[in-house]
């Protein structure tokens, strides 16, 4: 199941959700969603970042 973080807040019948909620959705639902505007789709794995110290051995 993909994971959605919504940016907005919403709320149905039987759904809610505040901004900044990450939940795991069907994966019909969550592109439903994910749209830049209500929510966004969130990366399994965090961005690998180059550290400091990477960056000045190379130089």
């Amino acid at each position: 199941m993909p994971r959605v973080r919504f940016l907005t807040s919403v709320a149905g019948a039987t759904f809610s959700a505040r901004p900044g909620e990450v939940l795991d959705l069907p994966a019909d639902e969550a592109r439903v969603w994910a749209d830049g505007q209500r929510a966004e789709l969130v990366r399994e794995a965090p961005m690998e970042r180059t550290t400091r110290r990477a960056r000045m051995e190379r130089s």
